[in-house]
């Protein structure tokens, strides 16, 4: 009906969302997951006009983030869909889901950790919204990333989000933390030694200068392992001779997706 109507069906919203809540609230628990997905549908729908119930919404979502890891996912992606429809008004409610996604990256037991999956994903979707969170969600992430219990599927996960991060969310005061375990991944993991040198090339644009502390480790990295990266060399480049104007667009971090290198091999 939401999705017939569109924005037709605003006007009735303030009689709809109320009963929707609590009849989610008090429904039989067989039927619930089926409305947290319908309630996705109905804010994908309305978008921005679903901002006077989000107070509400995050209350019902809070009573329900403990029960099993089918109904994380869901909730998860339920979040995706507020955070496409806010904006950056998402950030305001962010703070109530931060603590959840830590205790997932730190005590998830779902199968093959799909609620990580769905975690990493979502945070690709929150983009900017989690700058000011940076400093709490990185450490448990790359500690994954390095574990070397962590699935490899998990491990690439993580790589396309940093990936992503780089591009919208300033990473400068944890370079260490951001390129020791890519590091690690390359020495390490044939598999993902590709996706590692692309995520680093999108670190480096942001680090810019900064980077070069890390360049003869790097290299070294990549002479071990015959890996061959003209973006990552021509960034290399840049930063040892000093081309470093703060209009190369190497350099000018704007949070807009740069062209993504296809020539490592």
């Amino acid at each position: 009906m939401f999705e017939s109507l569109n924005v037709k069906c605003v006007p009735y919203l303030p009689e709809i969302i109320p009963t929707y809540l609590s009849t989610i609230q008090t429904c039989d628990p067989s039927i619930r997951e089926f409305l947290f997905k319908n309630l996705g549908l109905i804010i994908s729908t309305v978008k921005q006009h679903a901002r006077g119930f989000m107070d509400r919404i995050f209350v019902v979502i809070k009573e329900h983030w403990g029960v099993g890891s089918e109904m994380q996912s869901i909730l998860l992606s339920l979040s995706e869909k507020i955070a496409s429809a806010l904006s950056s008004e998402f950030k305001l409610y962010l703070p109530q889901i931060i603590p959840h996604a830590l205790r997932i990256f730190l005590y998830d037991d779902s199968p093959g950790k799909t609620v990580t999956l769905d975690l990493l994903h979502a945070l690709q979707v929150f983009g900017v919204n989690i700058d000011d969170y940076s400093h709490l969600l990185l450490p448990p992430m790359m500690q994954l990333l390095r574990a070397t219990t962590t699935p490899i599927n998990i491990k690439s996960a993580i790589l396309e989000t940093l990936c992503t991060l780089c591009e919208c969310i300033d990473l400068c005061e944890h370079m260490s933390l951001v390129v020791h375990p890519l590091a690690n991944v390359i020495d390490t993991i044939p598999d993902l030694q590709s996706l590692a040198v692309r995520t680093l090339c999108s670190a480096i644009r942001q680090f810019g200068s900064r980077f070069s502390v890390f360049v003869q480790m790097v290299d070294q990295l990549m002479l071990k392992h015959k890996i061959s990266s003209s973006l990552y060399e021509s960034l290399v480049s840049q930063i040892t001779k000093g081309i470093l104007r703060q209009d190369t667009d190497a350099f000018l971090w704007s949070g807009i997706q740069k062209v993504e290198d296809t020539s490592v091999q």
